[in-house]
């Protein structure tokens, strides 16, 4: 188990924050040596696991089991530029057709306001594909990642952003094979102001 999830769950587990000092003591280490283990985010030994789990009382292999069945547990990725394991976040499952392959991301700009806000986490289906005229998708293209409305228009395709402040990105046919759907939109988080 990488260090960095051992964190997360500690921390959903506990619902308190878990610092880097707190596993060094609880694995009888340096915090620099802690944070050494952060920046490369090691995969910890059983021996370490054992010890963090008998620090604080928890037993992490089962941590999926406080799990409500009404929740599912969602990869969440704080910027898709930046190649990481993802981090999870927990969600109620209100709706009857949850996504099939879900991830999260945290929404940076506001090109999608006031329908999707900067900071809020958007949460796509990613089994879903396919071109769907006027629905929100995340896209990748040529490197960039945007959450886009997609318009068909005869022998192309617009990315149209909901924000007027926004250019609509026009691709013609030659253009769409640098363009790759990775999910539909599903639901957001809105984050409190």
């Amino acid at each position: 188990m990488h260090i960095k999830e051992v964190q997360e769950k500690l921390r959903r587990i506990k619902n308190i924050n878990i610092s880097q000092g707190d596993i060094a003591k609880a694995i009888d280490t340096t915090r620099s040596n802690v944070s050494q283990l952060f920046s490369k985010n090691s995969i910890l030994s059983e021996e370490k696991i054992r010890k963090i789990e008998e620090f604080f009382g928890v037993n992490l292999s089962e941590e999926d089991n406080f799990l409500p069945e009404n929740f599912i547990k969602i990869p969440y990725y704080e910027n898709l530029k930046i190649k990481k394991d993802p981090t999870y976040i927990f969600m109620p499952d209100f709706s009857k057709s949850k996504p099939k392959a879900p991830l999260a991301i945290k929404v940076d700009t506001d090109s999608m306001a006031p329908y999707i806000n900067k900071g809020d986490l958007a949460v796509f289906d990613g089994e879903y594909r396919d071109i769907e005229d006027g629905r929100v998708f995340l896209i990748k293209y040529r490197g960039d990642f945007f959450i886009k409305r997609i318009l068909n228009n005869l022998n192309s395709v617009i990315l149209k952003s909901d924000n007027k402040d926004y250019n609509d990105i026009t691709l013609s046919e030659i253009l769409l094979d640098n363009m790759e759907i990775l999910g539909k939109f599903h639901c957001l988080v809105r984050q409190a102001d």
